[in-house]
């Protein structure tokens, strides 16, 4: 077995789903608005949970020039939504007490796309701002779907025995510390019983020091990061996910560090191929090589993050 596989896959998990695991990529960018280089530039010493919407816009489909990435291949073929396009023109809704339209739903939450399916079909798919439905956007917590499916393919393929197998099997740096018995399965519920803030509007929170750690130190200096946590619960699967951290979340599974394959290639054979996802998925990764973990899991189109 190859560890440092497993360990990227496990210490990712931990973190995609304190809320720093954030994007998806897929389809090749086409937005008509000019991309500003100078902008983007400047954008890669802040730190993105505080964006504020102007940088919105510009960063989150342009991650893969502010952060290192890896393509995850689609397969062969592709399952594509079916269309049966409804007339929502007059369509309205009531929140807090006023009527409104859906050109009221975009202006009032800087929403750049919106698609709707009703049976498994697409009835309204519309965007704003320039962009398209081949316009790459970040994901956020759609990583944590990501990290399920992975972890899922590597049990069936017999990477992972069970989800009941302690961290420090696969993380062993992490042992001596609050994550003693914390298993896989804690994890992925959220409840490791590990102290972590993942309030993101606190610039001193667990989960906005990361972006920061892991610029200055990489994989290592995260997980030592993570290894000074105290506990604050006892590890339980019905224990509530605050204020516990999640504990190390979307990389690879031990699937693909067992067979010494990196996070892309594991991806691509056991979810995008499988799934005929319709076009590329992409990771931002912490470092290169088949050690690599998925930090927030890509940018995506909106067609590509229906069932």
């Amino acid at each position: 077995m190859h560890r440092s596989w497993l360990q990227a896959t496990v210490l990712g998990t931990a973190l995609v789903l304190s809320g720093y695991g954030n994007p998806a990529t897929v389809k090749t960018q086409t937005q008509t608005q000019p991309v500003e280089s100078a902008a983007l530039e400047r954008l890669k010493d802040t730190e993105i949970l505080f964006w504020t919407p102007e940088q919105q816009r510009l960063g989150y489909p342009n991650i893969e020039k502010l952060i290192t990435t890896g393509v995850i291949r689609r397969g062969k073929s592709a399952s594509l939504l079916p269309a049966s396009p409804r007339d929502f023109s007059k369509f309205t809704y009531a929140y807090n007490g006023k009527t409104r339209t859906i050109e009221d739903f975009f202006y009032q939450t800087n929403a750049v796309g919106l698609l709707v399916l009703k049976d498994g079909r697409v009835v309204l798919e519309r965007y704003a701002g320039g962009n398209t439905a081949q316009t790459k956007w970040i994901s956020f917590s759609i990583a944590k779907s990501v990290t399920s499916l992975l972890y899922g393919a590597a049990i069936r393929d017999r990477h992972i025995k069970t989800l009941d197998d302690q961290v420090i099997k696969y993380v062993p740096e992490l042992a001596g510390t609050a994550y003693d018995g914390v298993t896989l399965r804690h994890l992925l519920q959220m409840s490791s019983g590990v102290a972590w803030n993942d309030d993101p509007r606190n610039r001193e929170s667990d989960v906005a020091k990361l972006t920061q750690i892991d610029r200055e130190g990489g994989l290592k200096a995260l997980l030592a990061y993570m290894g000074r946590r105290p506990r604050r619960a006892h590890a339980s699967t019905t224990t509530p996910r605050r204020p516990t951290s999640p504990g190390p979340s979307c990389a690879p599974p031990p699937g693909a560090r067992c067979q010494n394959i990196s996070l892309r290639r594991f991806g691509s054979r056991s979810v995008c191929s499988p799934m005929h996802i319709g076009s590329r998925c992409a990771a931002a990764i912490w470092s290169e090589g088949a050690a690599a973990s998925a930090r927030r899991c890509g940018t995506t189109a909106a067609s590509d993050c229906s069932p």
